[in-house]
């Protein structure tokens, strides 16, 4: 199942339990989708010696 399928209905007549509703799909979303940084193309050794240089 792609993730933009998927369809919430979320109530809003008790703040609280909305935020932590949000909160709760969101964390879950995210540690399904696995998210990493991408691989660097630099060497950061030799860049912040390039900016401490100038």
């Amino acid at each position: 199942m792609c993730i933009r399928d998927r369809w919430y209905v979320i109530p809003a007549d008790r703040k609280w339990h909305r935020d932590w509703l949000l909160t709760h799909l969101a964390t879950e979303t995210l540690r399904e989708m696995n998210p990493h940084y991408p691989p660097t193309e630099f060497d950061v050794a030799a860049e912040t010696a390039r900016v401490m240089a100038s």
